[in-house]
């Protein structure tokens, strides 16, 4: 029977793989809910659930089940990662810095670690810690990319106008078609007033990242002060 059960849930979790790759995140969530069910101490089917309520904007369902997936494996790739960005994202900062040092002892990925880190002490305010974590970020080989456009905004909100103009064009320099990195330096030209400048940079980001709606409403803006 127990056999059985494990096949059955294998097949379940199988399908769920296939309808996310198809990008049919409320059908793969419904696989992966009925896999955990079947076998509640699958740790791979938990972050595989969190990942796709995620997806379909269910916030506190993926941080429930990213938690139960690093509490079965700390050592399952990317599970205790999620679950501190999935705090992060529900505002519980100080439970993000918490599960983030369970994630420092497991994770080879510390550049990715380091920034989220960064992330939950600015939001907490505590500035200086902040930036001491994104300089560490900038230091590893991973997740180079996000350090530097999260250093960027970060710069940017302190007020630190040129250093973020200077941290954002190197992100974009680096990685081509960074079209969050854009939006952002285009942000940054706007409040210069280098208003040539944050046009055309602005409607590269627009072009690149359709998604982000912020970029096209500070677009206009910009055209209208222009």
């Amino acid at each position: 029977m127990l056999f059985w059960l494990i096949l059955v849930a294998a097949g379940v979790l199988e399908d769920g793989v296939r309808l996310s790759n198809q990008g049919q995140w409320a059908e793969a969530r419904e696989k992966f809910a009925e896999a955990v069910r079947q076998q509640p101490r699958n740790a791979m089917a938990w972050k595989a659930l969190g990942v796709a309520a995620g997806k379909v904007g269910l916030a506190a369902d993926s941080e429930e089940a990213f938690r139960r997936s690093c509490e079965l494996d700390r050592k399952l790739a990317d599970a205790c990662y999620y679950h501190a960005r999935s705090l992060y994202v529900l505002n519980r900062f100080e439970e993000a810095l918490a599960a983030l040092k369970v994630v420092a002892a497991a994770d080879p990925k510390q550049g990715r670690r380091l920034v989220a880190t960064g992330q939950a002490l600015e939001a907490l305010g505590r500035e200086r810690e902040a930036e001491a974590a994104f300089v560490e970020a900038l230091k590893k080989d991973d997740a180079l990319d996000e350090a530097r456009l999260r250093m960027g905004v970060f710069l940017f909100r302190a007020g630190r106008l040129a250093d973020a103009e200077r941290m954002l064009v190197e992100a974009v320099k680096k990685r081509d078609g960074f079209g969050e990195a854009m939006g952002e330096l285009g942000r940054v030209y706007y409040q210069q007033g280098q208003l040539k400048l944050a046009v055309g940079t602005l409607e590269k980001a627009s072009a690149l990242r359709p998604d982000l709606e912020w970029i096209p409403l500070l677009l206009e803006r910009a055209r209208r002060r222009q």
